[in-house]
């Protein structure tokens, strides 16, 4: 996103400063061209010949009252004369490790107004451009080079993504095009006066690769998003198997619970990323009970007090064992709340409405359903419409309404129903509910 917001704020700039050359236009004078040597060759400023140089410029008929000659210099060193007179020197105070100056400068000479001639003496000798350019030129081809020698190795390796590849092959083909075209119109053209090419061609390579590295690193977070979700959804499932393994009487019951869970949240109107984490946070509801001794969990009939705290400690249980878990910390929620009632009457800590986490209070609709809806050994299911009577009599107090009324909307639907349900089961209310 920033890299576009650079190149959306370059193209502005560009559009706002489109005019910012009229200042110069109406102070300076255009004067590449116009100019002579001694000889009588003409020769442009923008593109010098090497060596020695006497310049001459007839500007007798040009308006110059107030005007500047502006210009760029390459060579390191040079004077300039109106009607044989200096009106400007120009010496780099900035002494370089290769020599006394390196590249261009931009120079902009005031011209008396009388002025009918101009001169410009350049030296030779102190120019670093001309004397190191054929040595850049060799490190660019050089690096070209051992570029595309670790390209065609990965080749043959198999070491590189075709997209990478792909995305280079057009990259370096616009920096190599940049680079032959400024060393064509230097040792053939004979134009010694830019690399612009060259910075293009970087410049569009330097681009590229920084869209595709932005694209590569949301790949790769997208594809580590996604081993983590499925790393949580194999461990979730095997605690899940782990838990039913332990609880003979409720095999089964965590998938139930998470099914349903994923079905309410879905009705409820959470994105599909909030219902598959519903779903996991769910499947582990009941992982306490691994901690509660398998007497206790498997004893058929009604639990004494003592032993139905000790089926009570689960959510505490499960709340330890999962709340370190630090790649989806909402695990421990779902298992230490889900027993909590919007009245404040329920375990562990006697949370209300608005302190019961969403999940917990989703979870507990399909705990409930599931704990009364179920076969077990010890007594038949429940009647599905009586199931159905008893959730809706306890919306507000022991659920939550909003997911009560969720809940009343899939089974106006035709959900939850078992599809071999012949409307038998119980009738009777079931007392000490455990699981």
């Amino acid at each position: 996103m920033f890299l576009y917001f650079l190149i959306v704020f370059v193209l502005v700039s560009v559009y706002l400063d489109r005019g910012s050359a009229l200042p110069y236009a109406q102070t300076g004078i255009p004067m590449h061209a116009g100019w002579t040597t001694e000889a009588g060759e003409a020769v442009d400023l923008a593109e010098m010949p090497r060596g020695d140089l006497d310049l001459t410029a007839d500007v007798s008929g040009l308006d110059i009252d107030g005007k500047s000659l502006c210009m760029k210099s390459i060579d390191t060193r040079f004077d300039v004369y109106a009607d044989g007179e200096l009106i400007y020197s120009y010496r780099p105070g900035i002494p370089r490790r290769l020599g006394a100056s390196y590249g261009k400068y931009v120079h902009t000479i005031p011209i008396p107004g009388d002025t009918v001639v101009l001169g410009l003496l350049t030296y030779r000798g102190v120019s670093d451009y001309y004397y190191l350019v054929n040595i850049s030129h060799a490190l660019i081809l050089l690096a070209l080079a051992v570029i595309v020698f670790l390209l065609v190795r990965a080749i043959r390796r198999h070491t590189i993504q075709k997209e990478l590849l792909r995305s280079l092959t057009v990259r370096l083909a616009a920096l190599v095009a940049g680079v032959v075209v400024d060393i064509v119109r230097y040792y053939i053209l004979q134009s010694y006066g830019s690399s612009s090419y060259t910075r293009i061609g970087v410049l569009v390579f330097t681009l590229m690769i920084g869209v595709y590295l932005f694209r590569e690193q949301t790949r790769v977070l997208k594809l580590k998003q996604q081993e983590n979700a499925q790393f949580i959804s194999e461990i979730t499932t095997a605690f899940a198997k782990v838990i039913d393994m332990k609880d003979s009487y409720t095999n089964g019951h965590s998938s139930r619970v998470a099914k349903y869970t994923a079905m309410l949240s879905r009705e409820l109107g959470y994105d599909e990323e909030t219902v598959e984490k519903y779903y996991r946070i769910a499947l582990l509801h009941d992982v306490g009970k691994i901690g509660v001794p398998k007497a206790v969990l498997n004893k058929p009939g009604k639990l004494t007090d003592e032993e139905f705290d000790i089926i009570k400690s689960h959510t505490v249980k499960g709340y330890e064992v999962l709340k370190d878990i630090s790649i989806m910390p909402e695990l421990a929620v779902g298992a230490q709340s889900h027993h909590e009632r919007p009245d404040g009457k329920d375990y562990p800590n006697r949370l209300k409405t608005g302190e019961i986490p969403r999940v917990a209070q989703i979870i507990a609709v399909a705990d409930c359903f599931d704990a009364m809806y179920s076969n077990r050994p010890y007594r038949k299911r429940m009647n599905f419409d009586k199931a159905v009577s008893i959730i809706r009599e306890v919306s507000g107090t022991q659920l939550t309404g909003d997911v009560v009324d969720a809940f009343l909307r899939l089974v106006e639907k035709g959900e939850f129903r078992d599809p071999n349900d012949q409307g038998g089961g119980s009738t009777e209310n079931i007392e000490n509910i455990r699981k």
